[in-house]
């Protein structure tokens, strides 16, 4: 009876170290994929919104497909790579509620005039889809942004790519 209770402890303990190990590698490669959040330096969220780190992700390396042309079916999707951020903001009320009174125009016309006073261009604005703006940065990139709302959640997200070649 000890024996096999040995052997059994034995094998647990070989198991052990094997589900650590496994844990340790999914830990080691998920720190590497994904990263903290972080708003983006240069686009900022609408006035009042709060930050939603916990639903946001960012990655060193991506890619996304951004919808550029003419609404509504005049379009072609131009995949861009680079440093990408899925940021969520929310906008609440006093009360902690939802504020739905900001329309989907009104943030778009926000986000809007804040890439166009930094020499952006947009490349795609529809009420279905969302609004897709380009920004020019100082070491010769471009940040690509895609902001989609969700007036009756109070909800804007943001996704986007600071457009760059992977260094290796």
């Amino acid at each position: 009876l000890w024996i096999t209770i040995l052997k059994k402890t034995k094998m647990i303990k070989k198991n052990w170290r094997f589900v650590f190990l496994v844990v340790a590698i999914l830990f080691v490669v998920s720190s590497v994929v994904a990263q903290e959040a972080t708003e983006h330096p240069l686009i900022r969220s609408y006035p009042g919104t709060v930050f939603d780190k916990d639903r946001s992700e960012q990655m060193n390396f991506s890619e996304y497909e951004f919808r550029v042309g003419t609404p509504p079916r005049d379009y072609t999707t131009q995949t861009v790579r680079g440093e990408y951020r899925s940021l969520r903001y929310f906008l609440y009320t006093e009360d902690g509620t939802p504020n739905r009174d900001v329309s989907q125009l009104e943030y778009f016309e926000n986000f809007k005039a804040a890439a166009l006073e930094k020499g952006g261009t947009v490349k795609w604005e529809d009420r279905h889809y969302g609004l897709v703006f380009t920004i020019p940065r100082q070491d010769g990139g471009v940040t690509w942004c895609r902001v989609q709302t969700s007036v009756s959640a109070g909800r804007t997200i943001l996704d986007i790519i600071d457009e760059k070649p992977l260094e290796t």
